[in-house]
């Protein structure tokens, strides 16, 4: 019956795990309780109900040579035998737990995933694989029994050679069990040699390399190479295996033993080369693929340049042809207007009426004017200097009213203005001014503004008011001239941070200008956006700002 977790063996093992069984013994995972170190146990028990004497001794000769032949094996890649027991009803052979699984668990995983192990990978397990070997085929002997069960990985990975139990080996036991096995040597099928089937005679090492091609093989292609058509190459089921890899499996996989490298180590060496051959490839490929990639990075730059310059060039030329439309634009509508003056100053001359006998009329028209100044001059001493006395007077009462009206006016409807909502610091006197007449700037929209709050920054509230169009003055400042000039005085200055001409035509003009406001409290009130809305005056020849409008700003 087997052993349960927890059990202790030989007084010093406790069993952990069952690992495997089969006709030899059952093999546990177990913890040395004196070294706290994990151990693999290889048990036989005597008292097997059905076997016999001849079975027992065999298995006995079996643990025993395993146990001396492990014990002198002592290799990296080859499990290690610490200890070699026998009880009254047991043989123990204590051995080195690898933790890392089998390559059959690999091989199976792989598959069932649904891809194949790396080929790098493979190329460093074979390497392995033939290290262990190599010291194996040193004492002249043959495993005879490598398969992907025995094959066995540490916790780092690395190879571990089991199952010594097999092992050919001159002057020692063959090992063959005439009970479990018919052909002349021992081994598993399909991972035997074509000699270790058929022959009788001692094998060679070859033999041990034709099995470890038949793993390479399955290890790169998933498929067992008995099961393929005969002469079938491995990369004809994978494609990316090298070629010096292939041709060496096509080699361990003659079938006459002289035509195959003749033991692990020259398989190991024969791997070393082609691992180094490969690396020494794959920096050159790496480094055509730099300078190629260099080159195509230098050939995009150029491209990228090229591209550059060419897009400089149109814009360049969209600019110029830009401005030649501007400025013919520009002397078209001088010479327009020149034209315009023209025909004005022809349209006055023909409507002054012509005179005729000038000295008479002359004569005749003086006399007539001398005596209409004399009697007026009369009148207005007798009559309308008094009248106009009078009425000064009561004008003066008048326009002081009208100031305190105005004054209401503006404080409740100052907050309806398109005008920053802001109160004058300190409050001027209210002063009731007629417009001056408009001044004179240039036909630009851009500089027409520019004017206007120059205009403003000098003071000129009036020139100011006389460039707002009666549409405007009607819709924003509907309490007249006063409000807008005392708005003004309570800014210390404005400024133009940028102007926008957004579209324009001969009689009209849209404007996005920003602004920022000092006020003579000390406030700062930054406008972000404004937009104006201008339209040409001919009876004045210039602009005129008929709307504005906040588009966005910080208020």
């Amino acid at each position: 019956m087997p052993y349960q977790p927890g059990e202790v063996l030989l007084d010093k093992y406790r069993i952990e795990a069952l690992i495997g069984q089969g006709a030899f013994g059952v093999v546990y995972y177990v913890t040395h309780l004196g070294l706290n170190s994990p151990r693999a146990i290889k048990v036989f028990r005597l008292d097997r109900p059905g076997v016999g004497g001849e079975f027992i001794q065999k298995a006995q000769e079996r643990f025993a040579f395993e146990a001396m032949l492990g014990d002198r094996l002592n290799h990296p890649n080859i499990i290690r035998v610490y200890d070699f027991e026998k009880t009254e009803d047991e043989l123990c052979l204590v051995m080195e737990y690898a933790e890392g699984g089998s390559l059959d668990q690999r091989i199976h995983k792989a598959s069932e995933e649904g891809h194949l192990i790396p080929v790098d990978e493979v190329i460093q397990i074979a390497l392995e694989i033939a290290q262990g070997l190599a010291a194996i085929h040193a004492i002249d002997a043959v495993h005879r029994d490598l398969t992907p069960r025995n094959i066995l990985f540490d916790n780092q990975g690395h190879v571990k050679i089991a199952d010594l139990g097999l092992v050919q080996m001159r002057g020692g036991p063959s090992m063959r069990s005439r009970l479990s096995q018919p052909a002349p040597h021992p081994g598993t099928p399909g991972y035997m040699s074509l000699e270790q089937e058929k022959e009788r005679g001692y094998l060679s090492p070859a033999s041990d390399i034709y099995t470890l091609g038949l793993l390479i093989f399955e290890m790169l292609t998933n498929h067992i190479y008995r099961s393929q058509r005969p002469g079938t190459r491995t990369r004809d089921l994978r494609p990316d295996t090298p070629d010096w890899l292939d041709n060496l499996i096509a080699r361990m996989l003659a079938d006459e033993p002289r035509n195959r490298p003749w033991n692990g180590a020259e398989v190991a060496n024969l791997l070393r080369e082609g691992m180094a051959g490969e690396e020494i490839r794959r920096k050159e490929e790496a480094a055509r693929r730099e300078v190629e990639e260099k080159a195509r990075r230098e050939e995009q730059t150029r491209q990228q340049r090229a591209a550059d310059d060419k897009a400089r060039r149109e814009t360049e030329e969209r600019a110029r042809r830009e401005a030649e439309a501007k400025a013919r634009h520009a002397a078209e509508e001088q010479a327009r207007r020149k034209v315009e003056e023209r025909a004005r100053r022809a349209a006055e001359q023909r409507a002054r009426p012509r005179l005729e006998k000038p000295f008479l009329i002359a004569g005749g028209i003086l006399a007539v004017v001398v005596f209409l100044a004399t009697a007026c001059l009369a009148v207005y001493e007798l009559i309308i200097l008094p009248q106009q006395k009078t009425a000064t007077a009561a004008q003066e009462v008048t326009i002081q009213a009208q100031n305190a009206q105005v004054a209401q006016a503006m404080t409740q409807t100052v907050g309806a203005s398109w005008l920053p909502t802001h109160t004058p610091n300190p409050p001027l006197p209210l002063i009731i001014v007629s417009p001056t007449p408009i001044i004179a700037v240039s036909s630009s929209p851009a500089d027409f503004i520019a004017t206007y709050y120059g205009t403003i920054n000098n003071g000129d509230y009036q020139s100011a008011w006389s460039m707002l169009s009666q549409h405007f003055k009607d819709t924003n400042n509907k309490s007249g001239y006063q409000p807008y000039a005392d708005w003004w005085r309570s800014v210390q200055k404005v400024e133009v941070i940028s102007i926008t001409i957004n579209s324009q035509s001969a009689e009209y003009a849209d404007l996005s200008v920003e602004l920022s406001y000092y006020f003579t409290n000390g406030d700062v009130d930054t406008y972000d956006l404004m937009n104006f809305n201008l339209v040409w005056d001919p009876s004045r020849g210039q602009w005129i700002i008929d709307d504005a409008r906040l588009v966005k700003g910080t208020r």
